[in-house]
């Protein structure tokens, strides 16, 4: 039977998003320097310019949690593990290997429990933070709740479309009847998959 063509596409958009996943990774991990030396060259800058120095507390407070760095640590950890079997599954999807199609399975699911579970954690960590800024004069919780709130919902919605869709396309019945054709009846690498 032929490759259909959402197997080639999604093929190679998981190959396309892994390599995007691998960049992402490498940034995450070279922000906080790059952040540091931005810093250091704008409190320079306005120094040398005879201007006050002034921390944003809000943004101070949430760049110092523990619990924020110990699930962007987390983060950083499961997403180059998810990234490695992304690429996996788009070069078995682009051979016609059927564990790729249950690796794409896999991740889409994990993709969308993770993404959900990472947003709901990420705002109940910085909700109680945007509370204790408002004693030493910073925005209301409430304010700044929303604006948190809606921007990680906004994100949520845009970044689960890949997964959603890989997702639908792998357990289309035209997906998966090609990759019984060429697996014959399902060998040892696929797993029953309806």
């Amino acid at each position: 039977m032929k490759r259909p063509t959402s197997v080639t596409v999604f093929g190679i958009l998981n190959i396309v998003f892994a390599i995007l996943g691998f960049c992402g990774i490498a940034f995450q991990l070279a922000q906080p320097v790059f952040q540091e030396a931005i810093e250091e060259f704008s409190e320079k800058a306005l120094a040398d310019a005879g201007g006050e120095i002034k921390k944003d507390p809000t943004q101070e407070a949430i760049k110092n949690d523990p619990n924020l760095k110990m699930l962007g640590q987390i983060s950083i950890g499961l997403s180059a593990v998810a990234t490695v079997a992304l690429l996996a599954a788009g070069i078995a999807l682009l051979k016609m290997k059927s564990w790729g199609r249950t690796l794409s399975i896999l991740y889409a699911i994990y993709d969308i429990i993770s993404k959900i579970v990472f947003a709901v954690l990420s705002l109940l960590i910085m909700m109680p933070l945007f509370a204790a800024q408002q004693d030493v004069g910073g925005p209301a919780p409430e304010a700044m709740g929303g604006i948190v709130a809606g921007s990680i919902g906004c994100g949520l919605i845009f970044t689960l479309i890949y997964p959603i869709l890989l997702l639908i396309f792998m357990l289309r019945s035209n997906v998966r009847e090609a990759f019984a054709a060429v697996g014959g009846s399902g060998g040892d690498d696929m797993m029953q998959i309806p």
